[in-house]
């Protein structure tokens, strides 16, 4: 089955390198995607529902998230008709601002 590559770090910090957590491997041949990203709590950040959404590190509220690793798990159904699931771990870091 596919398995879709996520980066495991990503650096928000307004120097317009890295600045947002996305899927960018097989893009083309996923039709339907949701993944829903959590804190080490288990309370939700965000969510996508197309493989073409990013993550900036902001909560639902835009306020910045904390540094640290969040949790994510998806849901993703290709052109062929083949549906799978994944998980990982990603860690933000903002560095000076």
């Amino acid at each position: 089955y596919p398995q879709l590559i996520a980066p495991n770090i990503f650096t928000p910090g307004g120097d317009n390198t890295n600045e947002v957590f996305q899927f960018n491997s097989k893009q083309i041949a996923i039709i339907e995607f949701n993944c829903i990203v959590v804190d080490r709590w288990g309370k939700q950040i965000f969510e996508f529902d197309e493989i073409t959404d990013g993550w900036d590190g902001n909560n639902k509220k835009g306020n910045p998230c904390d540094d640290g690793v969040y949790f994510f798990t998806y849901t993703a159904k290709s052109t062929n008709g083949t549906e799978f699931e994944g998980q990982g771990t990603v860690t933000l870091i903002r560095g000076q601002q």
